[in-house]
């Protein structure tokens, strides 16, 4: 009778089930009395790290809109905006749910970092994020009912369609790291100290066509161990003015110099050298005139003076002759094609070009974007493969990334489609797409690191 009974029970609810799901969708709304939460792990953590952000207590099953804002200046913001469904049961969780709209789409646990974008308050171009601080910033997020666009999301602060609000700092600056400004022997810079007594692997950092001094590179580097000193070369105190004036290349064996002796800095295995644009390019005339050099990390970079000359000991090495082309629709200059280059095989040949394959003891890591529209970094890319094929270098490597721009950065970091520059009065087009040049930034990062750990440590 029991059997009987529960076959009876069971053949009911089949027949019912699909009569009940509206029900049953009410009532597991009616049980959901939690109140929406956010958790963020690691909690602490840097700037170049992947965070997990997940919600629990949603209502189920509904449309929600987050929103990320940065405040970079007084005028100018970084924002980005993904649209969302909850779970049946109240919860969401960016390294598992999509996107279905927004500035990204799809599972992007990060995309709200990487995908902000500039909004200016004022009529002029934005400022670059980041610029020359490596103070923490700090990230406002705010989750909203429904589907909303990011225009509406940055207006909305009090109509009641806000679930919650909450805040993420991301510090470029790990524990007990020491930042000591740099003025001696006319070196302008500032040198990052890992915490412990040391001493540390060395690397120096430069830049590419801004001015002055961008910390924020040399504080993660040293965040991760390495003793790096970012150095300026121009636009800054004492320094050339301009990106077109002749750079004396004394001045970076002076900072070559500095590195080597301090008693912080490791040096058994030679100092490391990171540059991108021009930082690139001076870093691969310092691996081909200078001793001491222990590695080399090349990105998006002329393996040839390229903006202005440069000299070293009495000899001249004369830049590229450069022709603008037309400004595109937005106003920018797409330096890479406004370059009189010659072919690839004959760019060795000319006066300026640095010998760099010659260094056989120096190990080489050239990153190259494929859209950049700043420097010619494909081309560059394949100069560097001819020589050093040609001279059967034992050790480099050379990465493309498709879909990448000019601008890498340490991983999640917003994208950088454009730059102003002062030299030219004009904004310059960076090139890159969104989500492959972010994803390209995060692989990179991993590569400079475990390549200047893997030829200093």
């Amino acid at each position: 009778m029991f059997c009987k009974s529960a076959k009876c029970i069971f053949r009911f609810r089949i027949q019912k089930l699909p009569l009940q799901r509206k029900e049953v969708a009410a009532i597991v709304r009616s049980l959901h009395k939690a109140s929406p939460s956010v958790t963020v792990s690691p909690e602490q953590h840097l700037i170049d790290e992947t965070i997990n952000i997940s919600f629990q207590g949603l209502p189920p099953s509904e449309d929600v809109s987050l929103y990320a804002s940065l405040s970079v200046s007084n005028n100018t913001i970084y924002e980005s905006s993904a649209n969302y469904r909850t779970s049946l049961s109240g919860t969401l969780d960016l390294t598992k749910d999509c996107s279905i709209g927004g500035t990204y789409c799809g599972i992007e646990p990060m995309g709200l970092f990487w995908s902000m974008k500039p909004y200016s308050l004022v009529k002029k171009r934005p400022l670059r994020y980041p610029n020359t601080s490596v103070e923490t910033p700090i990230y406002n997020l705010a989750l909203h009912k429904g589907k909303v666009d990011i225009l509406d999301l940055r207006k909305k602060t009090s109509d009641g369609s806000e679930i919650l609000k909450f805040d993420i700092p991301r510090p470029i600056l790990g524990p007990g790291i020491r930042r000591i400004p740099v003025r001696s022997n006319g070196l302008a810079g500032t040198l990052f100290l890992p915490a412990g007594n040391g001493p540390h692997p060395g690397v120096i950092a430069m830049f590419g066509g801004y001015p002055g001094i961008r910390e924020y590179k040399g504080a993660l580097l040293a965040s991760h161990g390495f003793a790096t000193l970012v150095l300026g070369y121009f636009g800054f105190e004492h320094l050339p003015k301009h990106l077109l004036d002749t750079l004396d290349l004394e001045y970076f064996e002076k900072a070559l110099n500095f590195m080597q002796q301090h008693n912080k800095v490791q040096n058994e295995n030679g100092i490391g050298l990171l540059g991108i644009c021009k930082g690139g390019t001076i870093a691969m005339a310092m691996a081909s005139l200078m001793s001491g050099v222990g590695c080399v990390v090349c990105i998006n970079a002329s393996v040839h003076t390229v903006v202005g000359d440069c000299k070293y000991k009495g000899k001249t090495y004369p830049g590229f002759e450069i022709k603008p082309t037309k400004l595109d629709e937005n106003g920018r200059l797409n330096l890479a094609r406004s370059l009189n280059l010659p072919a690839p095989e004959k760019l060795h040949y000319l006066p300026g070009y640095f010998n760099f394959e010659e260094q056989h003891t120096i190990p080489f890591l050239i990153i190259a974007g494929m859209d950049d529209q700043c420097v010619p970094s494909s081309y560059q890319a394949m100069v560097a493969e001819m020589s050093l094929l040609e001279s059967k270098h034992p050790d480099y490597e050379i990465v493309r990334y498709p879909g990448t721009g000019h601008i890498l950065e340490p991983p999640n970091f917003p994208f950088c489609f454009e730059m102003y520059q002062g030299d030219f009065g004009v904004a310059l087009d960076m090139g890159g797409c969104l989500p492959m040049h972010s994803h390209a930034e995060k692989d990179a990062w991993k590569r400079q690191l475990e390549f200047l750990s893997d030829k200093l440590k």
